[in-house]
C-alpha cells in the first residue's frame, strides 16, 4: 500500500498520487510491492536498499546516510492477539524534498498521523515530523509497558492467592495427619501396655 499526503498551509492533509507528487509530501509505504519500491526509488532518488531495510523484521535500529538522504531505522511497538506485544522495523527516510516511511504493517504509531490530527504536524517540516514519530513511538512503548506491568501484577496476585490456598490446604491436611498419628500412637501405646500386662500375667499365674 502506498499513500502520499501533503500538509496544506491551512492545516488539512491533501492526498496526492505518484503522478501529482509535490515537494514537501509524505510518502507512506506499507507492505510494498517490488514495483512500488522501484517507482518510489526512481521518483525520489532514494537508494532501493533504504526502502527495503524495514522489510526485514530482524533488522536492528540504526541510522544511515547516502548522498542526500538520511535513513533512520527504528522499531515501533505493536499489539498482537491475546495481549501479545511485538515490535516492527520502521524506516524513516529524509530527503531534500520528501519524508518517506516504510513498514511491513500498519502500526498504531503511524496511524496517529491522519486527517483528524493533521493540524498537529506538517509533512514539509521533515525534521519536526521525524521527532513527532519517534515521540509517538516512545509514548506507545510506555503505554504497553504499563499494561504489561498491570498484567504481571494481576498474575502475581493470583499466584500468591493460589499459594496461600495451597498452604492452607496443606496445613489442614498436615493437621489431620498429625491427629491420625497421635491417635495411632495412643492406640499403639495401649496395645503395648496390654501386651506387657498379658506377659506379666503369664509369668506370674499365681496372681490370676
Amino acid at each position: 500500500m502506498l499513500e502520499i499526503y501533503k500538509s496544506m498551509e491551512s492545516g488539512p492533509l491533501q492526498e496526492l498520487s505518484l503522478k501529482t507528487l509535490e515537494r514537501g509530501a509524505w510518502i507512506n509505504i506499507v507492505d510494498p510491492t517490488p514495483y512500488e519500491l522501484k517507482v518510489v526509488s526512481n521518483l525520489t532518488e532514494v537508494e532501493p536498499d533504504f526502502l527495503r531495510s524495514a522489510l526485514d523484521d530482524e533488522e536492528r535500529s540504526h541510522t544511515d546516510v547516502e548522498d542526500n538522504s538520511v535513513m533512520i531505522l527504528t522499531n515501533v511497538p505493536v499489539v498482537r492477539e491475546s495481549e501479545s506485544y511485538d515490535t516492527l522495523p520502521l524506516a524513516i527516510i529524509l530527503t531534500e524534498d520528501y519524508i518517506i516511511t516504510v513498514c511491513l504493517e500498519e502500526t498504531p504509531v503511524m496511524s496517529e498521523f491522519n486527517e483528524r490530527t493533521a493540524k498537529l504536524f506538517r509533512t514539509f517540516k521533515k525534521t519536526r515530523f521525524l521527532f513527532q514519530i519517534l515521540y509517538k513511538s516512545a509514548t506507545f512503548y510506555l503505554r504497553y509497558l504499563r499494561q504489561i506491568s498491570k498484567t504481571s501484577d494481576e498474575i502475581e496476585d493470583r499466584l500468591r492467592h493460589s499459594m496461600k490456598n495451597f498452604a492452607f490446604a496443606g496445613a489442614a491436611e498436615g493437621s489431620d495427619l498429625f491427629q491420625c498419628g497421635a491417635a495411632f500412637q495412643r492406640r499403639g501405646a495401649g496395645e503395648t501396655d496390654a501386651a506387657a500386662h498379658d506377659a506379666h500375667d503369664a509369668e506370674h499365674p499365681e496372681n490370676l
